[in-house]
């Protein structure tokens, strides 16, 4: 699948920051999340590097981009957590 985004290095002065928005990984707002390897490689920002961070944000902009949907992802560090029950 060719990807039709254009990439380019991180212009940001944070150490690491998301690779599309520039938000930097140690900001409270950084919301760290995983997803399976299949989706990451469609939307890596280094290509097969398998480095490059992105946002939580810009991961959604980039699966929505592709046309892909409900993708499952796992939260591991924010000030939020998420809860299986609906405790909210």
């Amino acid at each position: 699948m060719e990807r039709q985004w254009k990439y380019k290095h991180c212009q940001y002065t944070a150490i690491a920051c998301c690779w599309d928005c520039g938000l930097g990984y140690e900001d409270p707002g950084y919301i760290e999340c995983v997803l399976h390897n299949h989706y990451w490689e469609q939307i890596n920002p280094t290509y097969d590097k398998g480095c490059g961070l992105l946002c939580i944000v810009c991961i959604e902009r980039r699966l929505s981009f592709l046309g892909l949907e409900d993708i499952p992802v796992k939260i591991f560090s924010s000030i939020i957590r998420v809860e299986e029950k609906d405790n909210v």
